[in-house]
């Protein structure tokens, strides 16, 4: 298989209904349990209906999501897209880190620290 993803979930010659279900579980788990880092499913021997589904101008998992197909091998990589929720508190985190990290390199430095003023 030439998709190899750790942690992917992974269907063989799924209905549209199963991946429906399995992208559900997927994203509700990225955006509940932050120790979760799979956004991707793998599905093999896709048919050629749900290809063209799943590529098409709607949206048949009702969730956020990218696609890559290899039509030639009947493969298809989905990678479920985390609410906006979970990106804010994705930069949140990733903001506080670097304000913590800057404030480590100018002590280091010998530069006073800004503080935070609060209105």
């Amino acid at each position: 298989m030439p998709f190899e993803i750790p942690g992917a979930v992974l269907l063989t010659a799924t209905s549209i209904s199963v991946l429906r279900q399995a992208a559900n579980d997927v994203f509700n788990r990225i955006n509940s349990d932050t120790s979760y880092s799979n956004q991707f499913i793998i599905v093999s021997n896709i048919s050629q209906p749900l290809q063209e589904q799943l590529s098409g101008d709607r949206n048949p998992l009702e969730l956020p999501y990218r696609l890559t197909l290899d039509a030639q091998r009947q493969q298809a990589v989905i990678r479920i897209m985390p609410s906006g929720a979970y990106e804010r508190l994705t930069q949140s985190f990733t903001g506080e880190l670097i304000e913590s990290y800057s404030k480590s390199l100018q002590l280091k430095r010998g530069y006073p620290v800004p503080r935070k003023s609060i209105h």
